[in-house]
């Protein structure tokens, strides 16, 4: 078995980034449920603080549901360590190439 290096490495399919979307609509939705003062605090870009306090004003669910999509966008832009999530995330999902 070849031991995988940054040559033979495959970029992060459809279906990881996909995971990793839903990774982060999932703590988007965590974050969402903090209070505004807690909102506030968070050491995050003001676009996201905002969009996480108009989460609470949404009363459908498929609003919701569009708006969840919306932070978890705005998530992605931020870096992965500040997701807590390791830096080759979408990476570490694929095989090497020849495995």
């Amino acid at each position: 078995m070849q031991k995988p290096t940054d040559i033979n490495i495959l970029p992060p399919s459809r279906s990881a980034k996909k995971r990793h979307s839903l990774v982060l609509q999932k703590a988007g939705e965590k974050l969402a449920r903090l209070t505004p003062a807690q909102i506030q605090q968070l050491d995050a870009p003001a676009e996201l603080k905002e969009a996480l306090i108009q989460y609470a004003a949404l009363r459908s669910h498929e609003a919701k549901r569009r708006h969840l999509q919306y932070i978890g966008r705005l998530m992605r832009e931020l870096p992965c360590e500040a997701n807590g999530l390791p830096a080759d995330y979408p990476l570490t999902t694929r095989q090497p190439i020849g495995y």
